[in-house]
C-alpha cells in the first residue's frame, strides 16, 4: 500500500513537527546583528580586488 505509513515513523514525525516549529524564529534576522567583518577590512578587501581587475583591464588595452 503506497498510502499507508508505519505508525512508530508518524510519531516520530509528529514529534519533530512539535519540536521543529520552536525553532521558527531563529530564522528570521534581528536588527541588532552586526558585520562578522568591520568595515575597514571590507574596505581593504574590496580594494584589493577591485584594484587587481583595473590592473588586468589595463594590461590587456
Amino acid at each position: 500500500m503506497p498510502g499507508s505509513t508505519n505508525p512508530v515513523i508518524r510519531a516520530k514525525n509528529k514529534a519533530y513537527l512539535s519540536n521543529s516549529n520552536g525553532r521558527s524564529h531563529s530564522l528570521k534576522k534581528g536588527k541588532d546583528e552586526k558585520l562578522s567583518i568591520g568595515y575597514f577590512t571590507l574596505g581593504i578587501i574590496l580594494f584589493v580586488v577591485v584594484g587587481s581587475a583595473v590592473f588586468e583591464i589595463l594590461k590587456f588595452i
